[in-house]
């Protein structure tokens, strides 16, 4: 059981870590998911049960693969994705670690839109598709 438990401490660290290196709080998060009010504290210091669906769903609103969550923490695969310390964001993604709070959320806006253009079908993925590329061109 012992083993577990240091286990654990070691997933819960990477997560703080991680969360703090891609530059998320931990109100941001909680508040993304839908959780309640210290939730998500709760559960990074173990006063709640922490399930492997609330790592998958924290490494979500943080836009990391799990695999390279857990590849970096156990040191397999493509470990180096998430840079050379706990946390840090891998090269294709470190214009996020920029982003502040009203640029996130402003991208989760513009996400739930092109969600709702879609679910109206008002756009497809191929429409969205062009109009990416002509914006791109026009730049």
């Amino acid at each position: 059981m012992r083993h577990v438990n240091r286990e654990l401490d070691r997933i819960l660290a990477h997560l703080r870590a991680v969360i703090s290196g891609r530059g998320f709080t931990q109100m941001e998060i909680q508040s993304e998911l839908g959780w309640g009010r210290s939730y998500i504290s709760q559960l990074l210091t173990k006063q709640k049960s922490l399930r492997f669906d609330h790592i998958l769903s924290i490494l979500k609103v943080l836009d990391v693969a799990p695999e390279d969550f857990f590849g970096k923490l156990y040191q397999f695969g493509d470990a180096n994705r998430l840079g050379n310390r706990a946390g840090a964001a891998a090269p294709s993604q470190s214009h996020d670690l920029g982003l502040n709070a009203a640029s996130r959320r402003l991208r989760r806006r513009v996400d739930a839109l092109v969600s709702l253009l879609k679910q109206k079908g008002l756009i497809d993925d191929a429409g969205l598709a062009r109009a990416v590329e002509k914006a791109g061109r026009q730049s």
